[in-house]
């Protein structure tokens, strides 16, 4: 009994330090949970950070139970893994002391996944898709996703985007945005109504619900929307990415859950 108990408190512990939006999230989270399974860990715990511009919350789908002690927050609030990769003695995102390890990244890089295998990639992302009830792409509609806000520096810059969408968007699709204040007025929406399009409101949705939309579709046009990246790994909608790394991280996962681009099993 007792030697049961001192293994078990030398299980390494992870902290992760989550930031930005659902889609950040599930990167961070995603990374986190194979690294702990690579290490034999049972504790994932999270500090999550909303001192950014638009102060997005923790999703209620990642507030585990336990949380991380005084001091893990306070080492976690240091941020070193970023110190020192800002210095240029190293690049890294993970750093152990003593019996813990702080994860502090983006985790968008195909890289960072290489040390993990098929199998455990896999078993993480079909534990996604059951958490968040995901099905797979059945709507035969493109759904054209136009991410503005937060993703553009100037409104002016968000309207030249949306311009040019406006003119190439397939007929017949389905539209959604975060900014259903601009999609409005009236000159955006003759726009939409003559290339026959369904525009979907979704202010008030939350992004988990805004997540299972996506998934409903089995092509998605979208603009390196991390929201898009998830709904293309975790129901197989095809979606293309213009960022290199986004394109092989989808891809190397959907190969390692055997699923094709379009949701068909390998």
């Amino acid at each position: 009994m007792l030697a049961s108990k001192l293994l078990g408190q030398n299980k390494m512990r992870v902290i992760l330090r989550t930031h930005g939006g659902l889609g950040n999230q599930l990167f961070q989270v995603f990374f986190a949970r194979l690294f702990a399974r690579e290490h034999g860990s049972l504790e994932l715990l999270v500090v999550h950070d909303d001192r950014y511009p638009h102060r997005f919350q923790l999703s209620e789908q990642f507030r585990f139970s336990g949380t991380p002690v005084w001091h893990e927050r306070f080492l976690s609030g240091l941020r070193i893994p970023k110190l020192i990769s800002r210095t240029g003695i190293a690049k890294i995102d993970t750093l152990r002391l003593f019996n813990t390890s702080y994860l502090d990244g983006y985790f968008q890089k195909p890289e960072q996944y290489t040390r993990f295998n098929d199998r455990l990639i896999s078993n993480e992302l079909r534990r996604l898709r059951h958490e968040f009830a995901i099905e797979g792409g059945c709507d035969r509609a493109t759904l054209v996703h136009l991410r503005l806000g937060d993703f553009f520096g100037r409104e002016s810059d968000e309207v030249t985007h949306l311009e040019r969408r406006l003119d190439t968007i397939p007929i017949g699709s389905h539209v959604i945005s975060n900014r259903d204040d601009l999609l409005s007025q009236d000159g955006y929406r003759a726009a939409l109504a003559a290339r026959d399009c369904l525009y979907i409101q979704t202010d008030g949705e939350t992004p988990e619900n805004i997540l299972r939309l996506m998934c409903r579709y089995r092509v998605i046009d979208s603009n390196n929307s991390t929201l898009a990246f998830w709904a293309s790994v975790l129901s197989g909608s095809d979606v293309s990415f213009t960022l290199t790394n986004l394109s092989e991280l989808q891809n190397n996962l959907l190969v390692a859950s055997r699923i094709k681009s379009g949701g068909v099993p390998l």
